[in-house]
């Protein structure tokens, strides 16, 4: 037996739980003659109607890269250099379009390098056409995170009142250059959307529905299934990877965030457990981040780690989940921006009214990642619908087809139906 002992990284965690339904109406239904949702446009129809469409078309094996001389036609935007790079900068209303030449049919996943520039705060708002159409509905509403972080630094906590309690710190925004992967806003799908491309020239525009942004570049990128834990394993066996060493755990406070995508995600306090630390029992000290503030599907909080020795440890959370009875919740993990491999896309908190420790695990096994000496790292929690995305991704397509086929009756009997009428 392999007697080896491995470090683990702790985190405190207050999580909760988001199941929602999203309804979105279909396009004007006096359009069609046929209450079916499968035989309207194409911009109506679903990511996963489109999906399916085009399941058995080749995947890319080469990326293509799209700078700023790739624009086609723009509206409401400027071109300026932020922060080393050349971007062009779109307002509330604007747009920009880019032209590709495409070597051959083939789907790929779209990679935009954006900077989020100053606004309201909220977050912005972008739709994806291609040859000037909405290729699905979920393009309409694709969702890009600003970054935002506390404006006191962490040090052995925050900020003191004159009763010894601890200040909650204000939050303000760093905006940085960020890559993201299109992806659906409501969390319905795992992965980044699938855009097919046929061989010749097309065009991507990407029009401002929410706030400014500014652009650098746009990608299409070839699509890879991530690795899974045992391949890891494997790379790290050949390799000659091993466990570090060290006997004291590297512990990172959660309420010592690095930067969140929301500003309403910020530290609070917890009184559950004096285990939970730092603990007061006299005074209100910030020991939690999350609750109900960190519940939106894709929301993210990062943190920095830094470990003493290069090797192999475990990653464990203190976490509690005590929101909804009964119902477990689910982060996706990146590690550098990075997603290690498939299991980490879904890992499961479940209910307890009690703070647990939630080890990264596949089946019975505690997962180990390498880390090197003195490098920093960030690490990053995700939200997401975990087992549920498949079941709410089904319920809102029926509630869809459903809405649909009620408007289409509606428009024969109206919102008072005559009950003497034979319809």
């Amino acid at each position: 037996m392999n007697k080896r002992k491995f470090i683990s990284l702790f985190l405190v965690f207050a999580l909760i739980a988001n199941m929602f339904i999203m309804e979105t109406l279909a396009d004007d239904p006096q359009q069609e003659q046929t209450p079916t949702r499968s035989s309207q446009s194409e911009s109506s129809q679903s990511y996963y109607e489109y999906d399916q469409k085009y399941k058995d078309k080749q995947r890319a094996d080469s990326t293509i890269a799209l700078d700023l001389s790739a624009i086609s036609a723009s509206s409401d935007t400027q071109l300026k250099e932020i922060e080393g790079k050349q971007a062009a900068v779109t307002g509330e209303d604007g747009f920009v379009e880019f032209t590709v030449d495409v070597p051959k049919e083939a789907k790929y996943k779209l990679v935009i390098d954006y900077y989020p520039v100053e606004g309201k705060g909220a977050t912005i708002k972008r739709g994806v056409m291609i040859d000037g159409a909405y290729p699905f509905s979920e393009a309409r509403n694709v969702d890009f995170n600003r970054a935002w972080k506390n404006t006191v630094e962490y040090n052995n906590g925050f900020e003191f009142d004159n009763k010894g309690d601890e200040l909650r710190p204000t939050r303000e925004e760093v905006p940085k250059w960020m890559s993201y992967s299109v992806t659906d806003a409501s969390g319905l799908y795992d992965q980044p959307f699938e855009f097919l491309f046929t061989q010749g020239r097309h065009t991507i525009k990407l029009q401002s529905e929410q706030e400014p942004m500014a652009i650098a570049s746009v990608r299409l990128e070839k699509i890879e299934d991530l690795i899974s834990y045992e391949q890891l394993k494997e790379q790290y066996n050949d390799m000659g990877y091993t466990a570090a060493s060290g006997e004291t755990p590297v512990i990172v406070q959660a309420e010592n965030t690095y930067i969140t995508s929301q500003p309403t995600v910020y530290p609070i306090y917890d009184r559950a457990s004096p285990l939970t630390q730092p603990f007061d029992e006299a005074h209100l000290l910030l020991n939690t981040v999350g609750s109900t503030n960190w519940q939106e599907c894709g929301d993210t909080i990062t943190w920095q780690i830094k470990v003493n020795e290069s090797g192999l440890y475990k990653l464990a959370f203190r976490a509690r989940n005590n929101f909804v009875s009964g119902r477990a919740v689910s982060r996706r993990l990146y590690i550098n921006d990075e997603i290690p491999f498939k299991e980490a896309e879904n890992i499961v908190i479940p209910f307890d009214s009690s703070w647990q420790m939630i080890y990264v695990t596949v089946g019975e096994e505690q997962c180990k990642f390498y880390f090197e000496k003195d490098q920093t790292y960030e690490l990053k929690l995700e939200v997401n619908l975990g087992d549920f995305t498949e079941i709410i991704r089904s319920v809102s397509e029926a509630t869809e087809n459903l809405n649909y086929v009620y408007r289409q009756i509606l428009m024969i009997t109206g919102s008072n139906p005559d009950p003497n009428r034979d319809y």
